[in-house]
């Protein structure tokens, strides 16, 4: 076990320190080591351990899909992202060309400060590329839900309300466009800040953490997540991810153990959470609770690794059990 361990830490490292560009199946054949941990674990009778195996298992599978070439594609509606793209792609040829067209005597002598210099200005480019193609633009869906469908509006029932609730609520629009742009220039900046800080070198000890944090995002910014979301949970998704920075620093002030004694307390509830998502995925019915319990789940997080930014409701681990109850 110890050595299946040593060996999926090096996989890890490998794959942060890889530029984005470069990461494209690299994950192919190398995930046996965590796959073994979690057998191991499991003929053990471990299972909290097994799930934390399966959770880095699970975030280096989804970084190795988010950083894959075949789904970087670029808008090319401006002259400054043509040039970069145009550099991007001859600059992965040289280094492809550098790296795979030599037998291993050649290898031993490349020249490593040059080949540092083009991942680093791979990764440069490529990270500038994301963010010109990921402004805060609201999705028209979003500015509809906040003006015409906010939860303290009733739904209209009828064509007549309808029209009534489009003039009542016309004028809002503006503002309404303006205040959503904010919320998603907020989750954007702060999701890409996580995904650099988590794609970096993470010290072994954080593991679980760096691991639980990545699967927290999957599920809360994901394509076509934030038009999704209602509008009530959508003006606390930056809160949530100021979270997650928040904990990440706490890691090297306040510890890992404090770090893993919260997860313990909700690991149990966060597992049967998961549980149930897939199963609704997989089934295709609705189970409408299940999206409020995440919300509850990710106002614990809060409560429980970032106590300073405050909750709008009291919440804990036993309320949050109270809640699975009744919702199963």
């Amino acid at each position: 076990l110890r050595h299946y361990h040593a060996a999926a830490l090096i996989t890890e490292k490998m794959q942060r320190d890889m530029t984005i560009t470069l990461r494209p199946y690299f994950l192919e054949d190398k995930d046996a080591a965590l796959r073994a941990i979690i057998r191991l674990h499991l003929a053990a009778g471990r299972a909290e351990q097994a799930f934390n195996a399966l959770e880095r298992l699970r975030s280096q599978v989804f970084l190795n899909y988010l950083t894959n070439r075949d789904q970087l594609r670029w808008r090319m509606d401006d002259a400054e992202s043509q040039q970069l793209s145009m550099e991007l792609r001859e600059l992965r040829a040289d280094y492809q060309q550098a790296t795979t067209s030599m037998d291993g005597e050649q290898a031993a002598h490349l020249p490593i400060q040059r080949l540092d210099e083009m991942e680093r200005r791979i990764k440069s480019i490529t990270e500038q590329l994301y963010l010109r193609n990921n402004l805060p633009t609201p999705d028209a869906s979003i500015v509809a839900d906040r003006v015409f469908m906010s939860g303290d509006l009733p739904l209209p029932r009828n064509r007549e309300q309808f029209v009534a609730r489009l003039r009542e609520r016309w004028n809002t629009i503006r503002d309404a466009v303006f205040e959503a742009g904010d919320i998603v220039a907020k989750v954007l900046a702060l999701h890409q800040q996580l995904q650099l800080r988590l794609a970096g070198q993470v010290p072994p000890a954080w593991a679980a953490a760096a691991a639980d944090i990545r699967l927290q995002l999957v599920l809360l910014v994901h394509k076509g997540s934030l038009a999704a979301t209602p509008y009530e949970h959508l003006k606390d998704l930056p809160r949530y991810l100021q979270s997650a920075v928040v904990r990440l620093n706490k890691l090297q002030t306040s510890g890992v153990d404090r770090d893993g004694r919260f997860m313990s307390e909700m690991a149990s509830l966060w597992r049967n959470y998961l549980l149930r998502l897939d199963a609704r995925n997989k089934s295709g019915r609705p189970d409408p609770g299940l999206d409020d319990f995440k919300w509850l789940l990710e106002e614990l997080r809060v409560s429980l690794f970032t106590q300073e930014l405050g909750t709008p409701m009291p919440v804990s681990v036993k309320r949050l059990e109270k809640a699975w109850a009744e919702l199963a």
